[in-house]
């Protein structure tokens, strides 16, 4: 190995995430970088160049957007229907819990949100507690048992927040897209892409089905996957995606007033 340089590691690398799962981070072809997007930058951006802060910035961005897609891919993503159910489940034993402090609750309740990441995540997320603080907050609920103890003040003001939630709130309904891996990668990249290019992720006219080649966005992330060794998913779910809420179409515009009048 040369010296003062890193050599080029095959394989995958594992990683702690704050909230304690450990994910496995593949590596990347060289070419998923900032500079795949410079073809497609408009000619209407600024020719200033970025500051390398910005760079180093929109880099890390991206690279960490695929590599945690690919990680993503291979998840069980379960519907709107099965985490709200195990989010339910999860709340009713906080109430539980919350009435009588009782130890076994606290183990089943510390069983339920292990049992599922995602009803896990979900509440976190929504709670806004940071990795540690959760990580204590469990350890803590798994220490009641053996030491036969009240909880700590910060544990049961936790098990209040989550007994309080509102389900039909914390758990959205089913969305338009079948691909939430996709979704996500494109939540991260679509404003990436626009700070770059100063181009919009969408389509850039009607007829975007009948010709590739004016959905830009679409090209560079199909050539991303090529880079990644992955399949590009269709056009349409990337669209559905890139709007979800919105048409796929622009709309026309109205008649001019002009032309109402003749």
């Amino acid at each position: 190995m040369p010296a003062g340089k890193l050599g080029a590691i095959a394989g995958s690398v594992w990683t702690r995430r704050l909230d304690g799962d450990v994910i496995m981070r593949s590596s990347l072809h060289y070419g998923v970088s900032v500079r795949s997007l410079k073809p497609y930058r408009s000619a209407r951006t600024a020719k200033k160049q970025p500051d390398a802060a910005s760079i180093k910035g929109w880099r890390k961005r991206l690279r960490d957007a695929f590599q945690l897609y690919l990680v993503d891919r291979g998840r069980y993503h379960p519907t709107a229907t099965e985490l709200r159910k195990s989010v339910s489940e999860i709340v009713r034993l906080a109430r539980r819990f919350m009435e009588s402090f009782t130890l076994d609750v606290a183990d089943i309740l510390l069983s339920a949100l292990e049992s599922d990441r995602n009803a896990e995540t979900s509440l976190r997320r929504r709670l806004e507690i940071p990795g540690p603080e959760w990580l204590h907050f469990k350890r803590d609920l798994r220490g009641l048992y053996a030491a036969h103890r009240l909880p700590a003040e910060s544990s049961a003001a936790i098990v209040i927040k989550i007994a309080r939630l509102d389900i039909g709130k914390l758990v959205p309904k089913s969305g338009p897209w079948r691909n939430p891996a996709l979704f996500r990668l494109v939540s991260v990249l679509a404003p990436l892409w626009k700070d770059v290019t100063g181009r919009s992720a969408g389509p850039l006219s009607d007829n975007w089905g009948k010709d590739g080649r004016q959905f830009l966005f679409a090209d560079w992330l199909e050539e991303m996957h090529r880079l990644i060794g992955s399949e590009a998913p269709p056009r349409g779910q990337i669209l559905d995606s890139v709007r979800p809420s919105g048409p796929r179409r622009r709309q026309k515009k109205p008649p001019s007033v002009k032309r109402q009048k003749a």
